[in-house]
């Protein structure tokens, strides 16, 4: 039995350079072979002028095509049963129909 290749996750100093129509976004997690990536908003993504900011590059990552879950630093850190259930839900999202 063949197994799958898995992709590869791709982390830089906890960034990852991604080209969008207004410039280059830093994601915390990418992985281009399946069009995923994944963010940790902590206390600084709060302030009101920077959340609205994450929402605008959000929703460019998803125009863009990008699959993008977001994740509070919180519920990593405490809900960590509640962020692997979407985890492995977006990864069973993501295997073509038998």
């Amino acid at each position: 039995m063949r197994s799958e290749p898995k992709p590869s996750c791709q982390r830089r100093s906890g960034a990852h350079p991604v080209r969008g129509t207004s410039g280059r976004y830093y994601l915390d997690v990418h992985i281009p072979e399946i069009g995923l990536s994944i963010e940790i908003h902590g206390i600084p993504h709060l302030a009101v002028s920077r959340w609205d900011a994450d929402l605008r590059r959000a929703n460019e990552i998803v125009i863009a095509g990008e699959r993008l879950l977001i994740f509070s630093s919180y519920a990593t850190r405490r809900e960590r049963r509640a962020v692997l259930d979407q985890l492995e839900r977006m990864r069973a999202s993501l295997r073509p129909a038998p």
